[in-house]
């Protein structure tokens, strides 16, 4: 058997083994590939089955690729993260509309973008490199622990239609030149995010902002970044909002009288990243602060802005909590009296 079935099969024996834990739930593996014997080959298969009912989870494999999904039942979603160094992680390319209240989406890496049109949706601890945004009415969001490499966006500062979205412990960042990296929101939740929004754009300073029409905002423990020249800036059309104790690029003088209580760096944001985190690059835990970071402590109740504070710290390669990852594997390169050297190290994430 090949190393990488041996690991795939491994690590969907102890999903199952899980499941078998609770008799009333129903759960179900999705690969695309037929030849691993899953129970359905898409989400769209599993949710136009009768066998599938409200409250059902479904499980991706390792290595499952699958396009242009709906779900249209209320169920929880679990995939693998959004990285390993073990096993080849699942992957939903194109857009993954959710048409159901109160549906979960956990640990899954979806290339293309995210819509909702129902009510009470959860995406946790998901990367999106497309952007995130509605269908249609689509009150009460929450967004949590997920990398997002473009947009969030809501109906308007006015809109029931997305009213009340919370947005926390996110790292969302990209150069799109459009109006803000979040932006159309009505009563939202914005915490304990990193935001950046790296746009040189100069020929309207709203492409620049990181928040952009906000109403009724909670706007705390933030990290918010973006380039720095006379037009930027890091809020636009932001009104009736509680915007305190966040990390802002922004100079004082900008901010000082309307915004009280925030830090301000004056810095663009490749200077302000070097101040505030630890590290550079592509490192996993890029986003951590430095010894010396103007984030340490400069949130409410004196705790720390951005995404590894708060009360849902962000969780390097998206695990799902709960579910059995392998940290290490090593299988022999020969058989030695017909047996293969295979030393694994399984651990749950448990946070």
């Amino acid at each position: 058997m090949k190393r990488n079935h041996y690991i795939q099969l491994s690590l969907a024996t102890l999903l199952l083994a899980m499941m078998a834990i609770n008799a009333n739930a129903r759960s179900w593996r999705i690969n695309n590939d037929a030849t691993k014997k899953p129970h359905f080959t898409s989400i769209n298969a599993a949710c136009s089955s009768a066998d599938v009912q409200n409250g059902d989870t479904l499980y991706l494999d390792p290595g499952c690729l699958i396009t242009d999904q709906t779900i249209s039942k209320t169920i929880t979603l679990i995939g693998t993260g959004y990285a390993s160094t073990v096993h080849t992680i699942a992957k939903i390319t194109g857009t993954l509309y959710i048409k159901a209240a109160n549906v979960k989406v956990e640990g899954v890496y979806c290339t293309g973008y995210i819509y909702f049109y129902a009510s009470y949706a959860t995406v946790e601890r998901c990367r999106v490199d497309g952007f995130i945004t509605y269908g249609g009415t689509a009150q009460y969001a929450t967004i949590r622990q997920c990398m997002v490499n473009n947009y969030i966006a809501g109906a308007g500062t006015t809109s029931t239609t997305t009213m009340g979205w919370t947005i926390e412990n996110c790292i969302i960042r990209g150069s799109l030149e459009d109006n803000g990296f979040v932006r159309k929101l009505y009563n939202p939740i914005i915490r304990n995010n990193f935001i950046r929004n790296s746009t040189t754009n100069t020929s309207t300073s709203y492409q620049q902002t990181v928040l952009y029409q906000i109403t009724g905002g909670d706007i705390k423990n933030n990290i918010l970044l973006n380039v720095k020249n006379t037009r930027a800036q890091v809020l636009w059309d932001v009104n009736n909002s509680t915007v305190q104790n966040n990390v802002l690029s922004s100079a004082a003088d900008k901010y000082a009288s309307t915004y009280p209580n925030n830090t301000c760096l004056d810095l663009g944001y490749e200077d302000a990243e070097k101040q505030v985190f630890a590290k550079t690059g592509l490192d996993m835990n890029v986003f951590r602060l430095a010894d010396e970071s103007p984030a340490k402590g400069a949130g409410t109740n004196g705790e720390d802005c951005g995404p590894f504070a708060g009360a849902y710290p962000y969780v390097v390669y998206g695990r799902p909590y709960g579910i059995p990852y392998f940290e290490e594997s090593q299988v022999g390169v020969r058989a030695v009296d017909g047996k293969v050297s295979v030393k694994q190290k399984v651990t749950i994430q448990n946070d």
